[in-house]
């Protein structure tokens, strides 16, 4: 099971691709893996609101600010809600390298608890 730090470092690159025209196949395998990490987004989300409102506030532009007396309980509550594994189930799906889709090394990195990367 892929921990929520693995989703949320995964978010930038799956949202790539759901912008990118991919065959049928692939595309419906994206659109299950994206529903299934949906609710763990979500979940991290209100969770990471909630460490921020506990341990900082946060300013009218939606960034926060963490005051220093409490830096390190905000980053060990962070690293505790990185660390946790994921509830759904979200299989895997491949992706050809001939699919003319471009990617950084970082997206395929990120990408890697959810794709298969195939050549063909």
């Amino acid at each position: 099971m892929p921990t929520l730090r693995q989703i949320m470092d995964a978010v930038p690159a799956l949202n790539k691709l759901t912008a990118v025209e991919l065959d049928i196949k692939t595309a419906y395998a994206l659109h299950k893996l994206t529903a299934a990490l949906s609710p763990e987004i979500d979940f991290f989300n209100e969770q990471a609101r909630a460490i921020v409102s506990e341990t900082g506030t946060v300013n009218d532009d939606g960034t926060a600010t963490i005051p220093a007396e409490n830096a390190a309980e905000y980053t060990r509550r962070m690293n505790e809600l990185l660390a946790v594994e994921a509830q759904a189930a979200a299989a895997p799906f491949t992706l050809a390298f001939d699919s003319g889709i471009k990617l950084t090394a970082g997206d395929v990195a990120n990408l890697s608890p959810f794709v298969n990367f195939k050549e063909v």
